[in-house]
């Protein structure tokens, strides 16, 4: 068991995280296509400048 991304994420065309996770607004909103949603482990939040990523803490 690995921790990080699955391959199915790695291979999406999605920016990504710094983690490698499909990057997240804060609404939880894949800014590069419209009406699309990531939660859950597939999904990290996109660093805006100036502004600390949270890290994921749970395993």
């Amino acid at each position: 068991m690995s921790l990080g991304p699955s391959e199915f994420v790695k291979s999406l065309d999605l920016p990504k995280s710094p983690g490698g996770r499909i990057g997240v607004d804060e609404w939880l909103r894949v800014p590069a296509v419209e009406d699309v949603f990531a939660l859950g482990d597939c999904a990290g939040f996109l660093e805006k400048v100036g502004s600390p990523v949270l890290p994921a803490l749970a395993q």
